[in-house]
């Protein structure tokens, strides 16, 4: 008789789609379904998504899983979990939530980023969660939560991420329960005690227990239940683990383990993670830190706001989204990575800003928006789209700096998300960043593989993270080349010298 595969299954809760992906005990991707999620803007600025959506994304992805005969021939030792991060999901006593999720990208609760800063120095909340105060965070989400639907607020038990709901689902135990990585990302935990800041959240007027317990990723949460297991069709029994956020996950995954190596992650937005003994405590506070999935090491990270997602924003509004000018054999993309290839370095004198939805690291200001500098009569479309690639790969050497200013030397990156499916704009951030690039062989996958080796840890796969980051495999790597970098090193410091003209521009045209 044939002896079943081993196999680790992770549902990965993203903003764009809810993933299902099977690995074996080698980190192969056996089997995958993504289903797309839905996300609503009831208002400007504001970004809701349905956590029974997700649920029922799980459900569809298992549902294809099983229909492709891939879960029928595989002993699954473990379920993990990730999921995006800096959100709310407002869940009562019965772990039904009583609001839609508030996702990260939302911001309608900007003026309580105020509120806080009147009842805590900005200097003093730094120092207790390594931190700034930012309406991407969870925090003053839940504080705009506590005065707008004081109604729904009474109901609600406790306040959980969209990986915890998936969790609570499966295992049929509804107390709040969240991982150390998501826990250090709302804005309310003491990253020093690990615990959450409690007089700091009486300050604020906030009952420290509507917040979950928190726990490391790899720990078991319990086990698939009766009623899961007829939903899913899975087996019941099944170990679930704690599971950890996004942005973790994928620092995981992408086998970070020593100091000087970096994650670059470029999908919708993008971010450089490296993983240290305790958090950066930048005086400018740009950086944001976050515990690693174990819940002993430290992320930093600096994250620029809008990547993929321009790409995606200009093949929509330059034209490229139409297929029918498209030979079938080559994809969206690459046709867009042709014409750009096109233009030449420098976009002949074109400088894209990609400040489309604000940014992050370095600036932190939602004011901030986009523009092309340059364009003149000569230019065509490639030369816009060579812009966008650049912008973005100048915005991630932006964040390069940071981390320079602060000591800490980056001597190589591993790029992962679906920027690194294109080779034009691996080679861009490359010859940019000036830094070798690694890449693995499913890109994409990278944050479930992180869960993975959460689960792995946690099921005695593997004895630990460090050991675990050895099912990884790398594909190939790229060295920058010295004469491109030279040129690129012109642009991106004209690049620099833009923002602060261009800043008072942002806000002359606002009214602010």
């Amino acid at each position: 008789m044939m002896r079943k595969q081993v196999g680790i299954l992770i549902f990965d809760i993203g903003t764009t789609g809810v993933k299902s992906v099977l690995f074996n005990e080698t980190g192969k991707v056996m089997g995958t379904s993504t289903q797309k999620m839905k996300t609503t803007y009831p208002h400007v600025g504001w970004a809701e998504q349905d956590p029974y959506g997700m649920w029922q994304g799980v459900l569809r992805g298992i549902r294809q899983l099983k229909d492709k005969g891939i879960l029928n021939t595989t002993d699954i030792v473990g379920i993990g979990l990730s999921g995006h991060m800096n959100g709310m999901i407002p869940v009562d006593a019965q772990g039904e939530p009583v609001y839609n999720e508030i996702i990260h990208s939302d911001n309608r609760s900007e003026q309580y980023c105020s509120y806080i800063l009147d009842r805590i120095s900005l200097d003093n909340f730094f120092a207790i969660t390594g931190n700034r105060v930012d309406s991407h965070f969870t925090l003053p989400k839940i504080i705009w939560f506590k005065q707008h639907l004081p109604n729904l607020y009474k109901k609600t038990k406790h306040i959980i991420q969209s990986k915890d709901f998936i969790r609570s689902r499966l295992i049929g135990m509804h107390y709040g329960v969240t991982d150390y990585s998501d826990a250090s990302l709302t804005g309310a935990l003491n990253f020093k005690k690990k615990t959450w800041a409690k007089d700091m959240l009486c300050e604020l007027g906030l009952d420290v227990n509507i917040f979950p317990h928190v726990r490391a990723s790899h720990e078991l949460a319990g086990t698939v239940s009766a009623d899961a297991a007829r939903m899913t069709g899975l087996k019941e029994g099944i170990p679930v683990y704690i599971g950890g956020g996004d942005a973790a996950c994928s620092t995981r995954g992408a086998g970070i383990v020593a100091p000087g190596k970096a994650q670059l992650y470029v999908g919708s937005s993008a971010w450089i993670s490296v993983l240290e003994g305790k958090p950066l405590i930048d005086s400018k506070r740009r950086l944001q830190n976050f515990y690693d999935l174990g819940g002993y090491l430290c992320n930093v990270c600096g994250t620029v706001q809008s990547a993929g997602v321009v790409r995606e924003w200009a093949s929509e509004v330059l034209g490229f989204s139409d297929k029918t000018k498209i030979d079938d054999v080559v994809s969206l993309y690459k046709f867009m990575d042709q014409q750009a290839k096109s233009s030449g370095i420098g976009a002949r004198g074109i400088i894209f800003l990609p400040y489309l939805m604000g940014e992050r690291t370095p600036y932190w200001d939602q004011n901030l928006q986009g523009a092309f500098v340059g364009l003149s009569l000569i230019h065509t479309r490639a030369d816009m789209i060579r812009a966008i690639f650049e912008g973005v790969a100048y915005a991630i050497h932006s964040v390069l700096d940071v981390y320079k200013e602060n000591s800490i030397f980056i001597e190589d990156l591993t790029l992962i998300g679906g920027g690194a499916e294109s080779v034009f704009w691996c080679h861009i951030f490359c010859d940019v960043l000036h830094k070798p690039i690694h890449l693995i062989d499913s890109p994409r996958m990278a944050t479930a593989l992180g869960a993975a080796i959460a689960a792995g840890v946690g099921s005695g796969l593997f004895q630990n993270y460090e050991s675990g980051a050895q099912i990884i495999s790398l594909s190939h790597s790229i060295e920058s080349n010295n004469e491109a970098h030279t040129q690129y090193k012109i642009q991106y410091e004209k690049f620099l010298r833009l923002y602060h003209p261009f800043r008072d521009l942002c806000y002359i045209m606002k009214d602010i």
